[in-house]
């Protein structure tokens, strides 16, 4: 299987190439990798309100905010390029500690992006060892799901659906 083909292929169906930035916007829960009490249990939850992430794609630039219904707090997330912070209202908020003490947040937030449809084609596209695989690892978030895509008998990348709890889920495409 020609992986590169695959992609392409997928990104034409997509419309990737002419994608520059995306906005999502939603209500219902956010969840942290990695903050799981152990691991059989899902991701704690909190609920959410006002939910937008916007993402541009060239500038490797991604914010996202909501309100937690729990806590009463807005809460803002940045990435430009290789920084990343928090806000507090109009106020920058640094990051001091890398995330559960072991990557840097804008790795993280980098890996957000890519985790996004027309990212992982993006970053597919720009990969110079990409190898095509039928997905064997139907484990969720799974560290072999970032390498690995299914491949259907029409030779495109298939993308599952994602369940979700969210509701009034609205997306925004840009190519300008």
């Amino acid at each position: 299987m020609d992986a590169r083909k695959a992609i392409e292929a997928a990104a034409k169906a997509m419309g990737t190439m002419n994608v520059k930035s995306i906005q999502f916007v939603g209500d219902g829960f956010v969840a942290n990798v990695g903050e799981q009490y152990n691991l059989t249990d899902g991701w704690p939850q909190v609920q959410v309100t006002d939910y937008t992430r916007t993402i541009d794609y060239d500038a490797k630039y991604m914010r996202v905010d909501y309100d937690e219904k729990q806590e009463a707090t807005t809460s803002s997330n940045v990435l430009n390029g290789n920084f990343a912070w928090d806000m507090k209202g109009d106020t920058p908020v640094p990051l001091t500690r890398m995330y559960l003490d072991g990557i840097p947040y804008a790795d993280l937030r980098q890996l957000e992006i890519v985790l996004s449809p027309h990212g992982f084609i993006k970053a597919a596209l720009a990969a110079t060892d990409a190898e095509g695989h039928q997905a064997t690892d139907r484990r969720p978030f799974g560290l072999r799901a970032l390498g690995v895509w299914p491949v259907g008998d029409d030779r495109l990348l298939q993308l599952r659906k994602v369940q979700s709890q969210r509701h009034d889920q609205r997306s925004r495409i840009s190519s300008n």
